[in-house]
């Protein structure tokens, strides 16, 4: 499988995926059902203050390091 295909599959759905999910709900867009199931109350109203995105060559080294942390227990 190429990365393309790889990245793809973990992306999320595909535009005409989505519109086939919306269709029989009746929504036009993610952002209209969104708009109609998610109260205004509750939504963060400005965007999450998230990292830059890594590669897995970035990523790999950085879980590794957490991981390493990790202790085991017993009871």
């Amino acid at each position: 499988m190429t990365v393309t295909g790889f990245a793809s599959r973990h992306l999320g759905p595909r535009p005409d995926d989505i519109a086939a999910m919306l269709e029989p709900l009746g929504f036009s867009s993610l952002d209209a059902l969104t708009d109609a199931v998610v109260p205004e109350s509750i939504r963060l109203g400005k965007p999450l203050d998230l990292p830059a995105a890594r590669s897995d060559v970035e990523a790999l080294p950085a879980l590794r390091a957490m991981s390493a942390k990790n202790q085991e227990f017993r009871s």
